[in-house]
């Protein structure tokens, strides 16, 4: 990992860290750059401590795209602790077990009771709904997040960093300063590009997926229902370019459920 000579510069593996080295008079103590999952619990519990926390984004709301369908037990601990565990239990579905099926015949069958953890299941729940609960609660926090707003420029300033930022609509550029700047946005990220980070992996890694999640669109708000994920291999169903499949839950039954070689509109068997 490589960095760019900037005083006080710091960089972690899960993701991009600056700091200034003192000064006074920032715009806020810590600035989070993106606003998908990640920087949205950052900032919902550095809020939830007191620690003025500004929240920029260049989208203008949440991800309407299928990108993840999954929370896992570790993950639903974790929103335990931050007290918003029930709320996405209430919203989602839970799936008991997960079976991968390939010409019929069943590869793998996981139950996720022995996890080990009181959440002994894997919760169904797209990744807007889970944008919307975390979004509430940075609301309830007393804070905003700042869509339309673009990073375009990141420099040490010896006592804080400055940001540079555009924001969308013709609302013009602005300047940012902050005693850290985390970046959450992504593969993509422009904080990294900025402080000359390398990224070891593919972007594109989840466009060669061919598996496709199916079956019915029912919603249990019980952890005690035993549905199940149930994906099939299905060669040539979805195009590379795609980058994920569109996907539903099934509920538990005694044969797998039937995958056509097409992708189908999430919700639907």
């Amino acid at each position: 990992m490589n960095a760019i000579p900037l005083a006080g510069l710091a960089a972690t593996a899960n993701g991009s860290l600056t700091r200034g080295s003192g000064g006074s008079g920032p715009d806020c103590q810590v600035l989070v750059v993106g606003a998908g999952p990640t920087g949205l619990v950052l900032a919902a519990e550095l809020l939830a401590r007191g620690i003025h926390t500004r929240i920029i984004d260049k989208g203008d709301g949440v991800a309407l795209q299928a990108r993840a369908i999954g929370i896992h037990a570790r993950t639903l601990e974790v929103l335990d602790t931050m007290g918003l565990a029930e709320r996405f239990i209430e919203r989602g579905q839970v799936a008991n077990f997960l079976r991968f099926y390939s010409e019929g015949r069943c590869l793998v069958s996981l139950e996720f009771a022995r996890s080990g953890s009181r959440y002994g299941f894997v919760l169904d729940l797209p990744q807007d709904e889970t944008e919307r609960l975390l979004r509430s609660r940075i609301t309830e926090l007393g804070g905003v997040v700042e869509g339309g707003t673009e990073l375009t420029g990141l420099t040490d300033d010896g006592g804080v960093v400055v940001v540079a930022a555009v924001r969308g609509c013709g609302r013009g550029a602005q300047e940012i300063t902050a005693e850290y700047v985390v970046g959450c946005d992504g593969a993509h990220s422009r904080v990294r590009s900025e402080l000359g980070l390398t990224f070891h992996g593919s972007a594109d890694a989840y466009r060669r997926g061919r598996v496709l999640l199916a079956g019915g669109s029912a919603r249990s708000t019980s952890p005690t229902r035993r549905d199940r994920w149930s994906a099939r291999t299905v060669p040539g169903a979805c195009p590379e370019s795609a980058s994920a499949c569109p996907t539903s839950v099934s509920t538990r039954a005694s044969r797998p459920p039937r995958c056509t070689p097409s992708c189908a509109p999430a919700g639907t068997s």
